[in-house]
């Protein structure tokens, strides 16, 4: 009950300046910001918008994980210190795997583009993952192996 409106704000039913004779209604939506996105979300599978929006925010992740592969290696070429390449890797397949990603929301919207179906999006998405994980554990395993 975030945003309750109530009318009657007379002090004599003894309850406080906010009472109301009728009873409280909740209100269903959220704080405007908060709520356009909220209908967005919950639009998307019907809107058109939405591909653009997907496939500009893959774009984003995309262009910042480069970004940050970028500062892994600059940082190792500085530093000297190996695990950082694996870092930096795992930021480039990030970037990869959100490329993919923002391809294949816009290639379903487009039939003459070649797309990937769901199931199999869904599994190479996770391998994707699996190998970003597996970048940012060798590290340490390495480290292990050594020590």
């Amino acid at each position: 009950m975030l945003f309750e409106y109530r009318e009657n704000r007379d002090e004599s039913k003894g309850v406080g300046p906010l009472a109301s004779s009728r009873p409280r209604e909740r209100n269903p939506f959220p704080p405007a910001p908060l709520s356009f996105l909220v209908l967005f979300l919950a639009q998307a599978h019907e809107s058109p918008a939405f591909t653009p929006a997907s496939a500009a925010t893959s774009a984003l992740v995309a262009i910042l994980a480069l970004a940050m592969a970028v500062v892994a290696f600059r940082a190792r070429a500085k530093r000297g210190n190996k695990a950082l390449t694996l870092v930096a890797w795992a930021f480039v397949v990030f970037a990869l795997k959100n490329v993919f990603s923002g391809y294949n929301v816009v290639a379903h919207e487009r039939a003459a583009w070649p797309s990937v179906p769901h199931d199999e999006i869904e599994l190479i998405l996770s391998l994707f993952d699996l190998v970003i994980m597996l970048f940012l554990f060798a590290p340490f395993l390495l480290r292990r192996g050594r020590a």
